[in-house]
């Protein structure tokens, strides 16, 4: 670098278009922000590790309760089916209600999903029907207070629609069975040792030597005479009688 003589400073073309101290300072400060970076990462790693695993301990708590459920013993028609697989990478539980003989698909099930979307750590209960749903973060300290009681309360919920779908099936069957039968099918087929001596009879009240002219044989009114009051006299024997012809 030149110094003239009115003590300015004389700029070399190189000097002018050095970038070192440019350089220099963009690595600085480019190095500085990766390792903070690089810091942030490994704690929000950490973090997601640790929401993960406390995702995976209470649904296995979870998946314990409802593997009592799955035993129910629902008859010979009806059964529970617990399930366990993932959605999207995430571990899911499903009891389904299956019928025994057939393929029928649209009953009640109970669903139990974990996931860390959004690093909020939720427990997901769907029950009965897709619409009906609890959204709980274990994250936050309200949520896993209320958690065993929300869940009791799903579980109830289905297993009340459960005895429903299943005592309406067989009330349908049962009107099914009553509607095919002819009124054959309900006629008492026990025999008493005095059936035999009642079949053919036309009347059992009205004995075989009166039914065929018994009213033609009856007395006729002919005279009823003076007939008492209530506080008048009385009336005579002969005042009141029947006659023969």
């Amino acid at each position: 670098m030149d110094v003239e003589k009115d003590g300015t400073e004389e700029h070399s073309p190189q000097s002018l278009t050095d970038l070192s101290a440019t350089v220099g300072a963009f690595e600085i400060r480019f190095q500085k922000k990766k390792v903070e970076k690089e810091a942030a990462q490994n704690i929000a790693e950490q973090a997601a590790q640790l929401r993960q695993q406390a995702l995976l301990k209470a649904l296995m708590s979870i998946r314990k309760s409802l593997a009592k459920v799955a035993r129910i013993d629902l008859g010979d028609r009806f059964k529970f089916d617990m399930d366990v697989d993932d959605w999207q990478g995430w571990p899911r539980i499903t009891i389904n209600l299956r019928e025994r003989f057939s393929q029928k698909s649209d009953y009640p099930f109970f669903q139990v999903m974990a996931h860390d979307r959004k690093g909020q750590a939720i427990i997901e209960l769907i029950y009965c029907t897709i619409e009906q749903r609890e959204r709980l973060s274990i994250t936050d300290e309200s949520d896993l207070l209320k958690m065993p009681a929300i869940l009791k309360k799903c579980v109830r919920t289905f297993l009340d629609t459960v005895e429903a779908q299943i005592l309406t099936a067989q009330q349908a069957d049962h009107d099914g069975e009553i509607e095919n039968k002819s009124l054959d099918d309900f006629a008492d087929t026990t025999r008493t040792p005095g059936d035999s001596a009642l079949e053919g009879a036309d009347d059992l009240f009205v004995d075989d030597h009166l039914k065929e002219d018994f009213f033609g044989q009856l007395p006729k009114v002919t005279d009823t005479g003076r007939l008492p009051t209530v506080n008048g006299p009385g009336v005579a024997d002969d005042d009141f009688f029947l006659k023969e012809e």
